[in-house]
């Protein structure tokens, strides 16, 4: 609403030289643009999240021993180790090791 009534001004009044009208008529197009690029992406983090919550909350329910056996067959069955610093393994261990970890520093009891 705002560029439709700038737009009504300027085409009424000469106050503005055409190097600044270009400018405004630039700004006018990128902050949409770059709003749509910020909902796109804070779209995709949330996303995100919650694929990774899902993830977390597998890896809190199953055993420790499960989860340290399904690590080490993964990493015997991948030939290229850089593939597994994208496996749900990865993070269901990293997982497991920072709530240990936090069960430590703060006295709670783990399951």
């Amino acid at each position: 609403f705002t560029a439709f009534v700038f737009k009504i001004v300027f085409s009424c009044n000469n106050f503005l030289t055409h190097e600044e009208f270009l400018s405004l008529e630039f700004a006018d197009l990128l902050v949409p643009l770059f709003s749509i690029c910020n909902c796109i992406i804070g779209i995709v983090l949330i996303f995100m999240s919650i694929f990774l919550c899902d993830i977390w909350s597998k890896a809190f329910h199953l055993k420790l021993h499960q989860l340290i056996d399904e690590f080490y067959d993964f990493a015997k069955q991948s030939k290229l180790r850089q593939i597994a610093a994208f496996s749900n393994i990865k993070t269901e261990m990293e997982f497991r090791i920072f709530h240990c970890i936090f069960c430590e520093s703060f006295s709670i009891q783990r399951k």
